[in-house]
């Protein structure tokens, strides 16, 4: 991922079934800090493991990232692959989110 000057501001997390996933589960939209956090250094976003704690064992989640940009927007979106709840393995890449510069459809 690449942030290109941007600055990480929101991140959902959503079930393939569309309801929200995550420690806040009222809502699909996630705490920073408490979920997930940015790391502008190494271009990445790392996920708690409190986020992974609260998931359902073997259910595929979505997530969202919004970025707040300059102008020119810079084209962040951001994508994961399905996870599992593995809190003990939060800080390894298989919970790391994989970067795309095309926005998401759907």
């Amino acid at each position: 991922m690449q942030f290109n000057g941007d600055i990480l501001s929101t991140m959902q997390a959503r079930y393939a079934d569309g309801s929200n996933a995550g420690p806040a589960n009222w809502t699909s939209y996630q705490k920073y800090s408490t979920a997930f956090a940015a790391d502008y250094t190494n271009n990445d976003v790392p996920l708690t493991p409190a986020f992974f704690g609260s998931l359902t064992d073997g259910a595929k989640v979505t997530l969202m990232l919004s970025a707040t940009a300059e102008f020119p927007w810079s084209g962040l979106a951001a994508v994961a692959a399905p996870a599992t709840a593995a809190p003990h393995h939060a800080a390894s890449t298989q919970n790391r989110c994989q970067s795309s510069t095309q926005p998401p459809t759907g």
